[in-house]
């Protein structure tokens, strides 16, 4: 599991860092942001907003843990919930989040936790809701993942049975996304570590855009 997050992290770091300097985008949208220090640990180029998505709990607990320590990007904390996705773009609009301008989403290990119609529903509302030259970066898993994770009895919460990934990267485009899709084979070689073919990562671009690719 530790390569698995080394790598996802590094690969999600590197594609942050791009689109933020090289198509100066200056929003970027962690959904069920958890503990993520990007806002700490990164080198953020000037004027970017970082906003975290989590629940009160959550929010609360990062702020005790990390309030005191200056971020290295203007950080905003929201509460909101991925299966309310109009509830979260009214919150971010009143933080100052303009959907006409390019945004960049992360949705890192959180679709394993999704019904497949809520995650379509959550990739939709995000394409529609967001700028020209807006980005998307999403990880994915299979069962290998789960059966990974009750060996080591960290599957709390996780659905029973996910989708394969290419199933979901379907869903990802259909919902108005234009995406590539690193495979785990293709990670394994570039580090040289063996992630047990538990890891996809999904770049995408809004459809119909200039410079869609990704």
């Amino acid at each position: 599991m530790q390569d698995v997050i080394a790598v996802r992290t590094r690969v999600i770091d590197d594609h942050l860092m791009q689109w933020c300097k090289r198509d100066n985008i200056k929003q970027v949208v962690i959904l069920a942001s958890g503990f993520d220090t990007r806002a700490w640990r990164l080198r953020w180029p000037p004027g970017v907003n970082l906003y975290e998505v989590d629940s009160a709990m959550i929010c609360n607990v990062k702020y005790t843990a990390l309030g005191e320590i200056a971020p290295n990007c203007h950080r905003l904390a929201l509460i909101g919930d991925v299966f309310n996705m109009p509830q979260v773009f009214r919150s971010l609009q009143a933080l100052g989040f303009d959907r006409t301008q390019p945004s960049i989403w992360l949705v890192e290990d959180v679709v394993e936790y999704m019904l497949p119609e809520l995650a379509s529903e959550m990739f939709s509302a995000i394409a529609h809701s967001c700028g020209s030259g807006s980005r998307l970066i999403c990880t994915l898993s299979d069962v290998r993942l789960r059966d990974l994770l009750k060996r080591y009895g960290h599957a709390m919460h996780l659905i029973e049975d996910f989708e394969p990934a290419g199933v979901v990267l379907n869903r990802i485009i259909d919902a108005g996304w234009a995406c590539d899709m690193l495979l785990s084979g293709e990670l394994e070689s570039r580090f040289d570590v063996d992630l047990n073919s538990c890891l996809y990562i999904v770049l995408g671009a809004r459809c119909g855009q200039a410079g869609c690719g990704t």
